[in-house]
C-alpha cells in the first residue's frame, strides 16, 4: 500500500494572496507594481477585505494546489472551457456511467457461427456484488468462475485478440444492449488507455444499442414490464439463459436480434459512432453554464455536432450558422437557446 503524504498546514497558493492584494510571490505575469494598477476583475477594482472570505479562499486555493498535479490536464487553453473542463472531470454528470475506467473481466462476440470468448486479468479487486452476480472472483493474481480456475489476458492481450477478431469480418457494427451508456464508453477507455483506440474506430463502422430498438419495436405488456436482455429473450424467443456469462449474453442477443428486431430500413435510425462521446464530453461547458440542456447536448453529440464545430458554423455566419445547421438536422429548438449559443460563441471570439 502506497500512502502520500501532504505538509499539515501548507502555504496559500499566489493566486489566493493574489486576490487579497499580497504580490510577494507573483512572477513576471503579475502587473501589480505597474502604475496606475487596478485588480479589474475584483469588486469595485479593489483587493479583497473580508477577512473570513479571505480565509475561505484561502483554503479553497489550498485544496486546489495540492492536487494541481491531477487537475493541470485541462480541455482547452481559452479561460472558461478550461475551467468548465476541470469542474466536469471532478463532477460525475460528465460520464455517462460511474466509472468509465471499470475493469474489462470477458470480453465476448459471434457473427453468424464464429465466436470469440477470453476472460481478463483485471487491475482492482473485484468487489462482492460483482462476484455474486458473475460468479466471478481474483485472489492472488488468478482469476476463478464459481471457484474454477479460468485462462486469462493480461487487458492489452485480450483487447488485441478482439481487435483481430473484428477484422475477420468486412464492414463490422458491433451490438449489444445497453452499450451506447455502458459497454462501449467502458471499451473506448480501454481501446484508449492501451493506444488501440484509432485501429479500432478504423475496424468498425459504428454501433447498435438494441435497448432504445427494444423499446421502439415493444410494448411493456409484450415484454412482462421490462427491456432487460433477459426479460426480452424470456418474453420475445421464450429462452433462459447465464445472464452474466459474456458469450451466453451474445448467442442470446444474436438469436433476439435475427428474430424479432432486425430490420435494416428501420434500424439507420439507431447507429451511432465513437465521435458521438467526443462530441459529448466537448459540449459539457455548454450544459454546465446553462446555455444548452443535456437532452440537446445528446442530440448534437449524435448528430456528430461537437463545440468546436458549432464554433466555426457561428464564426462563418453569426446571424443564422446556429440557426441553420438546427434547422438542417430538424432540431424544434427555441430561439432563446439559439441566441444563448450565438451570445456565447461571440464572447469566445
Amino acid at each position: 500500500m502506497r500512502y502520500l503524504h501532504l505538509p499539515a498546514s501548507p502555504s496559500p497558493p499566489p493566486l489566493s494572496r493574489k486576490l487579497k492584494g499580497e504580490h510577494e510571490s507573483c512572477g513576471q505575469w503579475c502587473h501589480a507594481a505597474d502604475e496606475g494598477y487596478k485588480p479589474k476583475k475584483l469588486p469595485y477594482g479593489k483587493p479583497l477585505t473580508d477577512p473570513n472570505l479571505k480565509e475561505a479562499l484561502g483554503d479553497l486555493m489550498t485544496k486546489y494546489a495540492l492536487k494541481s498535479a491531477n487537475l493541470s490536464k485541462l480541455g482547452s487553453s481559452q479561460a472558461n472551457e478550461s475551467f468548465n473542463q476541470m469542474v466536469s472531470t471532478k463532477a460525475p454528470k460528465r460520464f455517462l456511467i460511474k466509472g468509465r475506467n471499470s475493469d474489462i473481466i470477458q470480453i465476448a462476440a459471434k457473427c453468424g457461427d464464429s465466436s470469440f470468448d477470453t476472460y481478463v486479468l483485471p487491475e482492482k479487486p473485484i468487489t462482492s456484488g460483482a462476484s455474486a452476480a458473475t460468479g466471478l472472483s481474483f485472489r492472488r493474481g488468478t482469476l476463478f468462475h464459481h471457484n474454477v480456475e479460468v485462462e486469462a489476458q493480461r487487458a492489452k492481450d485480450g483487447l488485441v485478440k478482439f481487435l483481430d477478431f473484428i477484422k475477420l469480418f468486412p464492414n463490422p457494427y458491433i451490438i449489444g444492449h445497453n452499450i451506447k451508456n455502458f459497454d462501449v464508453p467502458i471499451l473506448l477507455f480501454h481501446l484508449d488507455q492501451h493506444d488501440l483506440l484509432s485501429e479500432f474506430e478504423t475496424s468498425v463502422c459504428g454501433f447498435l444499442d438494441t435497448l432504445p430498438i427494444s423499446r421502439s419495436l415493444f410494448s411493456k405488456e409484450e415484454v412482462n414490464g421490462s427491456y432487460s436482455q433477459q426479460s426480452l429473450v424470456k418474453s420475445l424467443i421464450n429462452k433462459n439463459y447465464a445472464a452474466h456469462d459474456a458469450l451466453q449474453d451474445v448467442s442470446a442477443l444474436q438469436e433476439l436480434f435475427m428474430k424479432k428486431i432486425y430490420n435494416e430500413n428501420e434500424l439507420e435510425k439507431f447507429l451511432f459512432y465513437s465521435s458521438y462521446y467526443k462530441c459529448k464530453d466537448s459540449l459539457q461547458p455548454l450544459v454546465a453554464q446553462k446555455v444548452i440542456s443535456q437532452n440537446l447536448m445528446k442530440k448534437l453529440a449524435e448528430a456528430s455536432l461537437g463545440l468546436s464545430h458549432l464554433a466555426v458554423i457561428h464564426r462563418r455566419d453569426t446571424v443564422n450558422g446556429i440557426k441553420s445547421i438546427f434547422k438542417k438536422c430538424k432540431f424544434c429548438i427555441r430561439s432563446d437557446v439559439v441566441n444563448k449559443l450565438a451570445h456565447y460563441f461571440d464572447s469566445e471570439l
